[in-house]
């Protein structure tokens, strides 16, 4: 693929991971203040329906900090550099 050719596609799709990132940090916002408002409103819940919420953040979270490595990777220590954006990381 030519370099003018690659350099269009690459922003679109750079765009898109972007603004996928952003809104995954804001999603993630949200379900971090959902989480302490549940452990504030219910501390007499039961064990497991704590841990089933606590795996949810975590989850989420492990979730956010990827898609923030991952553009960052794309985004910042590729810039430029057509060759290493050809290739999704594995």
């Amino acid at each position: 693929m030519s370099s003018a050719a690659l350099a269009k596609v690459l922003n679109e799709t750079i765009g898109a991971i972007l603004i996928a990132t952003l809104a995954s940090f804001f999603l993630s916002g949200i379900v971090v203040t959902h989480v302490t408002s549940y452990f504030k409103a219910f501390p007499n819940d039961k064990w497991y329906l704590k841990g089933v919420v606590a795996l949810s953040l975590l989850l989420t979270l492990g979730d956010t900090a990827n898609d923030g490595a991952l553009s960052y990777y794309w985004m910042v220590t590729s810039y430029g550099d057509f060759e290493a954006l050809e290739h999704i990381p594995k």
